[in-house]
């Protein structure tokens, strides 16, 4: 009998931690950057550079906080993210080429809408003017602060401080007010 419920209790295990791979059309690229105010990722196409950036990324949500590396890939056809464990399995894949989301990885992660962490890698990663503008076009105000190694970008609505980034070398500080998380970013060099 012990058998039979270790049996049972190891294919629910690995069932829980199944892959998933799912596909999200853009017309769903809308996000809600408040809980009224609504804002649709750019596409890939935008980008002038590509970025090749290899990260080790400390997340902190609702008193957890998680660690993991992660490398960003993206030019002018395809933004794409891979999360990794410490240890180097693969966690989580998304890459979105300005039409369609593909994420794959474990059901934990791959559940939650991609777009948002497609809008949170361009707060962080995208060229200024581009995404300023395009924020403005949703009513959204993003002010830039200039610093010795980097900058400070505070994304407003109605004059109320919603986000900021800061990068100052090779580290980048996101922390959403609103929705109280935060990322730090530590860019491994090569």
């Amino acid at each position: 009998m012990k058998k039979i419920i270790l049996c049972i209790s190891l294919v629910m295990g690995l069932l829980s931690c199944r892959s998933t791979k799912q596909y999200h059309e853009i017309t769903s690229g809308e996000i809600y950057f408040t809980d009224t105010q609504k804002y649709r990722v750019l596409k890939p196409e935008v980008l002038d550079e590509p970025l090749l950036v290899r990260q080790m990324i400390h997340g902190y949500f609702q008193n957890n906080e998680h660690t993991m590396l992660a490398v960003l890939n993206c030019d002018s056809n395809l933004m794409s993210m891979t999360l990794l464990s410490p240890i180097g399995n693969t966690l989580y894949e998304i890459s979105f080429n300005g039409e369609e989301v593909e994420t794959r990885g474990l059901s934990a992660f791959a559940s939650g809408d991609p777009f948002y962490v497609l809008a949170d890698i361009q707060y962080c990663y995208f060229p200024e003017d581009v995404l300023a503008n395009h924020l403005a076009d949703s009513g959204i105000t993003m002010e830039v602060e200039s610093l010795d190694d980097g900058w400070i970008r505070h994304f407003s609505v109605e004059n109320e401080l919603i986000l900021e980034v800061k990068r100052e070398g090779r580290s980048v500080r996101y922390i959403n007010y609103l929705r109280n998380y935060e990322y730090m970013i530590e860019e491994i060099q090569n």
